[in-house]
């Protein structure tokens, strides 16, 4: 049996996997590099989404808080509908 074709085959396995463990090498290289300034650009992002969920939960609760107290002024203006209608019959 002739061992060369055998060596031949490992050697291009062996040649690609080193070049392909180098290029992901490089690759996670540069992600490791560019990833601080993508965090720090998208950081005032996020600050200013921040900021806009806060107002608009702030505005969600103002509207919260008037719409209870105008269905309180409501309940306290109208009487229950069984008590309207006798006590109106009472004084024609």
């Amino acid at each position: 049996m002739n061992a060369e074709p055998i060596m031949d085959v490992l050697g291009f396995i062996l040649g690609s996997s080193f070049v392909l463990i180098l290029g992901l090498g490089v690759v996670l290289g540069l992600i490791w590099c560019l990833v601080p300034f993508a965090i720090f650009g998208i950081k005032p992002r996020l600050e200013s989404m921040v900021r806009a969920v806060r107002e608009q939960t702030r505005v969600q609760q103002d509207l919260v808080r008037e719409l209870r107290s105008l269905r309180d002024q409501a309940a306290e203006r109208t009487p229950p509908a069984g008590q309207a209608e006798p006590k109106q019959r009472e004084n024609s």
